[in-house]
């Protein structure tokens, strides 16, 4: 116990000895760290009034601006911040639109096929429906037969023997009354057929129906003479006259819209042709709906328009009132032209080269000036073209309407044609 009292003793002595000289170094530090501050202390202070004259020197409006131009420039880093993102955003979208393109080019090319496709199976349809038309007639036609009826068949659709030219000076007259007191089984049978046509809307096959294209294409004034018991003095025109009171007006204005596409005319002009090589009018003006151009036998006709023959018929017998749809007009052509929405009508023909459907263009060959038709073939008769325009008038709103043209409508018509060449 004396011994750590001792050490105890001799360790205090120490510290009291070497007090001083600690005391001494670390006042020392504390009076260099003061001058230091100080210093600091003065140079803080001279910077402060430096700040408060250069404050006190600046504009507010100054101020103001670059307050206002530190807010632009915020906001143009954000502009650019923002267009970064949507050029990325642009580059997303436009290999999306590659991607779509390719497969819109793909599907396209499908279409493609499955329209071709479908055109060929709509053609195929139309045949099969017009063969359709022809079969049912025919069964109308042969059901007689086979049940020992007597009942006369279209025309067109039977096979007819030759008719040797008569020997006699004069022609044989054929007996009007007899022809439309006959039997009406003829004309049930078209009827029949244009009430299919109609019914189906099959516009191409109303071309196999000479009496349908008729009872379309003549004009109003030809439509109300009918309506006079003595001038459907023949079956052709009861005929006509029957197929127009069950023809609804929704069809005929349907079949003139759908013409252009039905037929395919889009490549047709508007370009007009004298249908002879010299016009001559004769002297006589005794058709106001249409004019007589007078011409030898056998003289080349041509078409006035481009067009599509939708009625030729080249079977006319004088001892056969049954051999045409025109009593009086024999051999015939009609033509359209969907361009300059006008029907031409080539009467009289001695033969007739185009077909019903054929498409045509101003001046192709139709055929040879003749005498066809009851009144031309009489004696005394000269060879002549009879020619009738009609005008089809398809307003945007109400009835569609045809009307002819009158002799000096037709007339001045033929010689601007004729002047042309």
């Amino acid at each position: 116990m004396n011994k750590i009292l001792f050490f105890l003793s001799i360790f205090a002595f120490f510290l009291s000895s070497c007090a001083p000289i600690f005391q001494s170094k670390y006042s020392k530090n504390l009076e260099s760290k003061r001058t230091k501050l100080q210093k600091e202390n003065k140079l803080l202070k001279e910077a402060n009034t430096a700040l408060q004259k250069r404050d006190s020197a600046i504009d507010p409006k100054q101020v103001e601006q670059i307050e206002k131009y530190n807010q632009l420039a915020i906001t143009c880093v954000g502009a650019f911040i923002a267009r970064d993102s949507l050029i990325k955003e642009r580059q997303v979208w436009q290999e999306r639109h590659k991607r779509i393109l390719a497969d819109s080019v793909n599907v396209f090319l499908v279409l493609a096929e499955l329209s071709f496709k479908n055109e060929a199976l709509e053609i195929k349809i139309e045949s099969l429906k017009e063969e359709l038309d022809a079969c049912l007639v025919n069964v109308e036609v042969y059901r007689g037969f086979f049940l020992k009826e007597e009942k006369p068949s279209p025309a067109s659709l039977v096979v007819k023997e030759k008719v040797p030219k008569a020997k006699e000076s004069k022609p044989k007259k054929i007996n009007r009354k007899k022809t439309v007191a006959g039997e009406n089984a003829h004309l049930l049978d078209w009827e029949n057929h244009a009430a299919t046509i109609v019914r189906g809307k099959n516009f191409k096959a109303t071309l196999s129906n000479p009496y349908l294209v008729s009872a379309l294409f003549y004009s109003e004034e030809f439509k109300k003479k009918l309506g006079n018991a003595g001038y459907a003095d023949n079956i052709g025109r009861q005929t006509i006259k029957k197929i127009l009171k069950q023809l609804p007006v929704e069809f005929s204005q349907d079949f003139f819209e759908h013409f252009p596409v039905t037929f395919s005319t889009s490549q047709f002009s508007v370009e007009e042709k004298a249908p002879l090589e010299q016009l001559d009018f004769g002297k006589g003006k005794n058709h106001p709906d249409a004019v007589d151009l007078f011409a030898a036998e056998g003289a080349i006709i041509s078409s006035i328009s481009d067009g599509v023959v939708v009625l030729s018929e080249n079977s006319w017998s004088r001892v056969d009132s049954e051999s045409t749809s025109s009593l009086r007009g024999g051999n015939t052509i009609m033509i359209y032209s969907p361009q300059l929405n006008r029907l031409y009508r080539y009467a009289h023909l001695a033969e007739i080269e185009v077909k019903t459907g054929e498409s045509v263009q101003a001046g192709d060959y139709l055929g040879k000036v003749g005498k066809s038709g009851l009144n031309a073939s009489e004696p005394g008769h000269s060879g002549h073209l009879h020619l009738d325009v009609n005008q089809v008038i398809v307003p945007s709103k109400g009835e569609m309407k045809i009307n002819y043209l009158s002799r000096e409508a037709v007339t001045k018509l033929l010689q601007a044609a004729q002047d042309k060449k």
